[in-house]
């Protein structure tokens, strides 16, 4: 598991943290990037939210490969995007998922360790998030 979370959660944080420095080279509408940064921040909530949901209806393979393929394919994208509304598109769906990831990697590792050394053991599985971060820089 922490090796999915290192392989998932870096696209994520490279999209959330620079979403406007990559936008401003295509697109030099600070007011429309920023809108999209705000509007960023409502999916990522919903993100959680509704993955959660949808983590009750599907496996956590299911879903992870539904995170990573719509990340891979958002990666893929973004160096030929040049219309603001596809990129709006593009950097909505990428904090959709990152913010899901957050709701579906918790839950996962209390059901498959147990409700005792889940909770406990989560740290390890975040570590991800830790290692895959240090690696982008």
């Amino acid at each position: 598991m922490t090796l999915t979370f290192l392989t998932t959660i870096p696209m994520g944080i490279l999209i959330a943290f620079n979403y406007k420095d990559y936008g401003f080279l295509k697109i030099k509408d600070d007011k429309f990037l920023t809108l999209v940064g705000s509007l960023g921040a409502i999916f990522n909530g919903l993100g959680r939210l509704l993955m959660g949901v949808l983590f009750d209806k599907l496996s956590f393979k299911v879903i992870s490969t539904l995170i990573n393929l719509t990340l891979l394919v958002c990666s893929f994208l973004m160096p030929y995007i040049s219309d603001r509304y596809l990129y709006m598109i593009v950097v909505l769906l990428v904090y959709f998922v990152y913010g899901g990831c957050y709701s579906v990697y918790p839950t996962h590792t209390v059901r498959t360790i147990g409700s005792k050394l889940g909770s406990r053991y989560y740290f390890a599985v975040f570590a991800g998030n830790t290692i895959g971060t240090s690696l982008l820089s």
